[in-house]
């Protein structure tokens, strides 16, 4: 409760609060999106740091949902297929408008999305309409990030039992996921067994146990230990720390994760 935004109402209700007040926000043009500084010297310090280079591209529909509450926003692709596709085509061109505002300026070592339209019994968003919609126009960028960027390392975060839509994201370009929710019945074993081959994933060990004392953290990391042996797997926990958890406890935990897992 601490960590999880609660809404009194939501502010995009119809295409009348999209025409009138977002999407005149919305240019994709507007110099303002990509601030005109010293591109030399700030791929220079980027450079001489040693650090990887991430550029945060945000999403195509946990935006939206959050503007709109979650049953507007699941029953969108239903009430209006058109408003859904201009929303989704807006986020894209802005996208593409700030890659040609950086292109050439910068080296982009990984790109991460956000994308929080899932929970534990799978996407919120029609599968059909993600993937008639979604998915060629995160192609288009993800394929200019590659090509143009050189860059290979395409990762999401998604919520809940994204599942469902694992395919399409994967055909759009993405390579990496996460958080990989247990409470939502994601097994980072099966996911490795089904997805490893064509993607790596990050998470996937259960918050909670943290909690629950040091017999639980160290049987959740054994869980998890074919996965890193596998490869393609980041160990982590499945979301952010609870505020539940004793300091000592994840002391505990980053040190079972070195001895049994060989990382922190």
């Amino acid at each position: 409760d601490q960590t999880i935004p609660h809404y009194l109402d939501y502010p995009l209700k119809s295409r009348k609060e999209w025409e009138e007040i977002f999407k005149p926000r919305l240019n994709p043009d507007d110099p303002r999106r990509v601030p005109d500084v010293d591109w030399p010297a700030i791929h220079a310090r980027f450079a001489a740091s040693g650090h990887p280079v991430c550029l945060f591209m945000d999403g195509y529909m946990g935006w939206l949902r959050n503007l709109m509450g979650f049953e507007e926003f699941a029953m969108l692709p239903y009430t209006d297929m058109d408003l859904f596709e201009e929303m989704v085509e807006t986020l894209t061109q802005i996208k593409l408008a700030c890659l040609d505002r950086i292109a050439g300026k910068i080296k982009l070592d990984y790109v991460q999305y956000w994308e929080d339209i899932c929970y534990k019994n799978g996407p919120i968003v029609d599968p059909k309409a993600f993937r008639q919609v979604v998915c060629p126009r995160m192609k288009r960028v993800n394929d200019r990030l590659r090509e143009e960027f050189g860059c290979k390392l395409i990762s999401l975060d998604s919520d809940g039992d994204f599942r469902t839509l694992l395919d399409g994201w994967i055909e759009s370009g993405v390579t990496v996921f996460m958080p990989c929710e247990v409470d939502a019945n994601l097994d980072i074993n099966e996911l490795q067994q089904q997805y490893g081959s064509r993607c790596g994933f990050l998470g996937g060990i259960q918050k909670k146990a943290l909690a629950e004392g040091k017999e639980a953290i160290r049987t959740e990391l054994r869980r998890v230990l074919p996965a890193v042996k596998r490869g393609g797997y980041l160990p982590h926990l499945d979301h952010a720390c609870p505020s539940n958890v004793p300091l000592d406890n994840y002391r505990y935990y980053i040190q079972m994760k070195r001895e049994i897992l060989g990382c922190a």
